[in-house]
C-alpha cells in the first residue's frame, strides 16, 4: 500500500484537492407588498399618507424598483430607505380641504411583476362647508359633505360611519352605518332641546379599506404585486346656538 501512495504523490494527485458541495438553493420568489395608510384629520385640516413597499424576489434576489416614488394623485413621493432592509417608506402630509373626494394612488413600478404598477382610488370624506356653524335654536342643522364614491370594481371595500353629537348633557344625538354616508347630515331642531348650553360638538369618523392582487380562491402567484389600503378619517364640527337658552 504505501509505494501506491508515494506513487500518487509523486503525480500530483490528491495534492490541492477542492471538494465543492452542492450549490446552495436559491431563496424561493416571493411576491411585492404595498400597503398604504391614510389618516385624515379635519380638527387640524392634515391628510397624511404613509406607505411601506416590500418588494419582494424574483429569481436573482431582491427585485428591482424601476421607479421609486408613490403617486398621490399628480405629487410624486419619493421612497426613503429603512436601514438593513429592502423595505422602502413613503410619507406625504397635506391639507385635508384642498384634497379630492377620492385620491388617486399608484404603486412605485417593479421589474417582473405583473402588472408593473398598481393603483388605487381611496374615497374621503371632506367637509362641505365650515368647521364652526352658528345656527339659530329653532333651525334644523344641516351639515354639508364631500363623499368620495368607493369603487367596488377597483377593490374598495364598502364605507363605515358614524356621527354623534356631543352636547353638555352627554350624546344627544349617533347613527351611522354600512355605506357612505349621505352627502348632508340632516338634523331636526327638536335635537336642541337636548342642549342645555349655547353650544355643542358634532363628530364624523369614517374608515374605509381597499385590496387589489389578493384572490381568495387561488394561491398568490410569485410575481404578484398586492396592494392594501386603508382610510380614517375625522371630521368635527362646533355648532353654537345664537338663540337665548330657554
Amino acid at each position: 500500500m504505501r509505494p501506491a501512495i508515494v506513487a500518487l504523490a509523486s503525480l500530483g494527485i490528491g495534492c490541492g484537492l477542492e471538494f465543492v458541495g452542492p450549490a446552495a438553493p436559491r431563496a424561493p420568489a416571493t411576491p411585492a407588498n404595498l400597503r398604504i395608510f391614510i389618516w385624515a384629520d379635519g380638527s387640524t385640516d392634515s391628510l397624511t399618507i404613509e406607505a411601506m413597499l416590500d418588494p419582494g424576489r424574483d429569481s436573482v434576489g431582491i427585485r428591482a424598483i424601476l421607479s421609486d416614488v408613490l403617486l398621490v394623485g399628480t405629487e410624486a413621493v419619493a421612497g426613503e430607505s429603512i436601514p438593513q432592509s429592502p423595505i422602502r417608506r413613503y410619507r406625504r402630509s397635506q391639507s385635508l380641504a384642498a384634497a379630492p373626494p377620492v385620491l388617486e394612488i399608484t404603486g412605485p413600478m417593479l421589474h417582473g411583476t405583473s402588472p408593473a404598477y398598481r393603483e388605487i382610488p381611496m374615497p374621503l370624506v371632506i367637509r362641505g362647508g365650515a368647521r364652526e356653524i352658528m345656527l339659530d335654536r329653532g333651525t334644523d342643522l344641516d351639515i354639508p359633505l364631500l363623499v368620495g364614491a368607493a369603487d367596488s370594481s377597483a377593490g374598495v371595500s364598502p364605507m363605515s360611519w358614524w356621527f354623534r353629537l356631543q352636547a353638555d348633557t352627554g350624546v344627544a344625538v349617533f347613527m351611522g352605518g354600512l355605506g357612505a354616508p349621505p352627502s348632508l347630515l340632516a338634523l331636526p331642531s327638536g335635537v336642541w332641546e337636548l342642549v342645555s348650553g349655547d353650544s355643542c360638538v358634532a363628530y364624523l369618523e369614517t374608515t374605509v379599506s381597499a385590496s387589489v392582487g389578493l384572490s381568495s380562491d387561488a394561491p398568490l402567484e410569485p410575481n404578484a404585486y398586492v396592494l392594501t389600503a386603508s382610510a380614517f378619517t375625522r371630521l368635527d364640527w362646533i355648532v353654537r346656538l345664537t338663540s337665548p337658552t330657554p
